[in-house]
Order: C-alpha cells, then sequence, then structure tokens
C-alpha cells in the first residue's frame, strides 16, 4: 500500500513540474548592425555604442599567415551609468607568436536597468578587400531578459 501511494506521488509531483507556464519567454533577442562611433538608442533610458574597432583580419583573396581578428568595445548605457565590453573574433586571446581561438571572447553579459544583457558579436561589416561600401558596422545579437524573470529552458 505504501508503494502504491509512494508511485502516486512520484507522478502527480512529475505532472505539476512538466506542466507549461502560462508567463510568455522573458528573453528578448534582437539582431542589431550598430555603425562604430554614433550612439544608437534601443529605448527612452538605454542606448548601444561601438568603440575602438580594431581589424587585422586577412583580406579576402589574400595569402596570410594568420586569419587574424577584430577586437571592438561594445558600450551599453543607461541613466548616466556606462557599462564597457570588450569582444573580439578571430585568433582572439592567444600569446604572441601562437594565437589559439577561444569561444567565449565574441560575448559578454551585463545588468543594465535591472535587466540581464547578453550581447554577441557576430560579424563586423565590411569585411576587408571585400569591396563593400559603407560605414564599418558590428552585427550584434543582443538578448535581454526582464527583470524578475525566469528564462524558458
Amino acid at each position: 500500500m505504501k508503494k502504491q501511494i509512494l508511485v502516486g506521488l512520484l507522478i502527480a509531483t512529475a505532472v505539476v513540474a512538466c506542466q507549461k507556464s502560462e508567463d510568455p519567454a522573458p528573453v528578448c533577442e534582437e539582431n542589431l548592425e550598430v555603425p562604430v562611433g554614433p550612439r544608437l538608442t534601443l529605448n527612452d533610458r538605454e542606448w548601444i555604442e561601438v568603440r575602438n574597432l580594431q581589424d587585422s583580419r586577412c583580406p579576402q583573396g589574400m595569402m596570410c599567415l594568420w586569419p587574424g581578428e577584430v577586437r571592438l568595445e561594445v558600450w551599453l548605457g543607461e541613466n548616466g551609468r556606462e557599462h564597457r565590453l570588450p569582444l573580439c573574433l578571430g585568433m582572439c586571446g592567444g600569446a604572441a607568436g601562437r594565437p589559439t581561438p577561444t569561444k567565449t571572447a565574441d560575448t559578454a553579459w551585463v545588468v543594465v536597468d535591472r535587466a540581464d544583457y547578453r550581447v554577441i558579436l557576430r560579424e563586423v561589416k565590411p569585411y576587408p578587400g571585400s569591396g563593400e561600401a559603407g560605414p564599418t558596422r558590428a552585427v550584434l545579437q543582443l538578448n535581454r531578459c526582464l527583470p524578475n524573470a525566469q528564462p524558458q529552458k
């Protein structure tokens, strides 16, 4: 009898734990192309800016000893506060003469106005030697988790 009650309780617990939440996903994901230099307004209190671009990527059509890297700083601001996020794509994080790619140099996390942000550097345009015209800009993925919410798994 005790065994049947225990099995019943386990099944009831599993059913309750597996029910879907009625709340919408608290994570907001945006893909942005942010020009280097000018500040881009995200909402009435927050802004984003790309600064200090250093691009040593091997130009298209060239043979290089190493593929190079692109480094920049993403600045997120709100209510008079600024948050500096250094990001890198390519052969980042290696010792001199032996560069090695890292998997996390393109991603940074920060809390802005009580919301958690994850910023991922996806690309920097134009690629050297591509012939593409226009201003230099960073392609960023911006994930924002709202305060007091749990991300869906």
